[in-house]
């Protein structure tokens, strides 16, 4: 890989891992709930803490936000859950 794209519009973070005298980069891509409870972008925070003035909890705060950020991904991740609420359910 010659070069990373910037993280923030990729949405992953790259890192060094180091072994000995070994080193490699690679890209942590993480779930879109995430990216909302851990994002230090200012709007981001400025959403949340909105929401919690309105009187949502913490989690719903974040839920909206993800949603807000990655629509179609979150869509993807709530359509998973249901399916395997299913099968929690029977066991």
């Amino acid at each position: 890989i010659g070069k990373f794209g910037a993280a923030k519009d990729q949405w992953f973070s790259s890192f060094l891992l180091q072994v000995e005298n070994h080193s490699s980069w690679h890209r942590l891509f993480v779930d879109p709930l995430s990216r909302a409870m851990y994002s230090s972008d200012g709007p981001d925070f400025e959403f949340v803490q909105q929401k919690r003035k309105e009187g949502l909890s913490i989690h719903e705060a974040v839920w909206q936000l993800a949603w807000k950020k990655s629509g179609p991904e979150m869509a993807s991740l709530e359509a998973w859950l249901e399916e395997h609420e299913k099968y929690r359910s029977v066991a």
